[in-house]
């Protein structure tokens, strides 16, 4: 019932069910999450990448940046498995889950670039995990430190640290937060 709309990570396996149903690429798009399927991603038209500029109409420019570290990796699996008859589908794409050390720089020197007022991404900068997340939690997968430093949010962090957004919106901690932080939202 919304005009626009992008979701932003953990948005299903299969994606073909978009096109099937009718929703219009150019209103409704998704950006990957960890727990995303990226044997398919690339395929879908409603995909809208690694990280890049979107320009949502009335609304303006979104600098958006795909992926985040699944500290549940032991319980997935990354190929299919069968037991006893039954296909356990995989649901992990280590390689994938998120942007490499090369297209981290690529979207930092983007970012730099552009300077967005407002960012989407699947996980939040390094500074904010402290503040959307159970220290007990890491703890309890087995980490030594309740804060995961992980590709994703060092490179959120060093984006935020040269240029502080306006709005800064991530998903990944399943938790709801809104608060100012800094100059950012």
């Amino acid at each position: 019932g919304v005009p626009y709309t992008i979701q932003i990570g953990d948005f299903d396996y299969e994606y073909d069910w978009l096109v099937r149903e009718g929703v219009k690429v150019e209103n409704h798009r998704w950006l990957g999450g960890n727990h995303d399927n990226y044997d398919n991603a690339p395929f879908s038209p409603h995909y809208l990448g690694d990280f890049g500029v979107y320009t949502v109409p009335d609304f303006g420019d979104i600098f958006y940046v795909r992926g985040g570290f699944s500290l549940d990796y032991k319980a997935r699996r990354a190929n299919d498995m069968y037991d006893r008859g039954r296909v356990l589908k995989k649901n992990w794409w280590p390689e994938a889950e998120e942007l490499s050390i090369k297209q981290g720089y690529e979207a930092l020197e983007l970012y730099k670039k552009v300077r967005p007022t407002f960012v989407i991404a699947h996980e939040c900068p390094v500074s904010v995990v402290k503040h959307v997340t159970n220290p007990e939690f890491a703890l309890n997968w087995g980490y030594k430190d309740p804060v995961i430093r992980t590709r994703t949010n060092e490179l959120l962090q060093a984006m935020v640290d040269f240029h502080a957004p306006k709005t800064f919106v991530f998903g990944h901690f399943h938790i709801n937060f809104d608060d100012m932080i800094g100059e950012t939202r």
